[in-house]
C-alpha cells in the first residue's frame, strides 16, 4: 500500500445508495466523523428521492448515476475515482455503526493480515460454529484492499454478485478474509423498506443473484484450475 496520508494508509469510505434519503444521514454522521478516513464518497445510484441532497449536507463527495445500475456497479464507480489504497464499503441503510466497529473492521486489513474484513449483523446464526462454514458472509460493511478489488473481473462487479466474488477472490487469490459479529449492528429489512410484497420480491431476486454468483464463481475456478499455461 503506497498511497499514504502522512504516515497512514489512505482509506476511502464508499456508500452506494438508492432511495435512502430517510436513512443515509445516520450512516454519514458516523463515517464523516471518523478521523482515519481520507475521504467519503456517496454514489446516488439513480435515486428518485432526495438521497443526493441529504448526502450533500455532509462533507462527502457525491457521484450521480442517471439510472439504477445496482450495488456492484455503484461500488465500482466510486472505487475507480477513489484515492485510497483501502476501501471501506458501507450500506446506506445500516444502523448501529460506531467508530469502534470501524476500527475493528479496518485493523486487520491495515495491518496486512488479510485482504478483507467483514462486519456481520448480530444474528444467532453467526455464532454457531457448526453452521457457519455453510453460511455466506455477505455483510455490506467491509474493508477491502484496492489490490483485492482490482483482482475481481468486471463481470462480477454487478449488483449482489460483488460480495460473493470478493469473498471468493480473497480466499483463493489473496491473503483471505476474516469477519466479526457486532452487537447492535443492524439493517432495515427489505419488507419494511418497500412493503411486504415488493420487499419479498426484492429478497428473492437478491437470493437468485447470489446463487448465480456462486455458480459463475465455481465455473471460473474450474476453468482456472484446468487452464493449461501456454508455452
Amino acid at each position: 500500500m503506497d498511497n499514504k496520508k502522512g504516515n497512514k494508509t489512505a482509506i476511502t469510505a464508499i456508500v452506494p445508495a438508492y432511495n435512502e434519503a430517510k436513512r443515509i444521514g445516520v450512516v454519514l454522521e458516523v463515517l464523516t466523523t471518523y478521523p482515519d478516513f481520507t475521504e467519503v464518497i456517496v454514489v446516488d445510484d439513480g435515486s428518485t428521492d432526495n438521497t443526493a441532497a441529504i448526502a450533500a449536507q455532509f462533507p462527502v463527495r457525491v457521484l450521480m448515476q442517471e439510472k439504477n445500475y445496482g450495488k456492484g456497479q455503484a461500488m465500482g464507480r466510486a472505487a475507480a475515482e477513489a484515492s485510497g489504497d483501502v476501501f471501506f464499503f458501507s450500506d446506506a441503510d445500516v444502523s448501529g455503526l460506531t467508530h469502534y466497529m470501524l476500527r475493528e473492521i479496518l485493523e486487520p486489513v491495515l495491518e496486512g493480515k488479510v485482504d478483507m474484513s467483514v462486519a456481520m449483523r448480530d444474528r444467532k446464526i453467526f455464532t454457531n460454529d457448526f453452521i457457519l462454514p455453510y453460511v455466506m458472509l455477505l455483510g455490506g460493511e467491509r474493508a477491502v484492499t484496492r489490490e483485492l478489488w482490482e483482482k475481481v473481473p468486471i463481470h462480477f462487479k454487478q449488483r449482489f454478485l460483488i460480495e460473493a466474488a470478493l469473498n471468493s477472490f480473497s480466499k483463493h487469490e489473496g491473503k483471505g478474509f476474516q469477519y466479526k459479529v457486532f452487537t447492535g449492528l443492524s439493517q432495515t429489512i427489505k419488507e419494511k423498506k418497500y412493503g411486504v410484497v415488493a420487499g419479498m420480491w426484492r429478497r428473492i431476486r437478491m437470493i437468485l443473484q447470489i446463487g448465480r454468483a456462486e455458480m459463475l464463481l465455481g465455473v471460473y475456478r474450474v476453468r482456472r484450475l484446468f487452464a493449461s499455461p501456454r508455452k
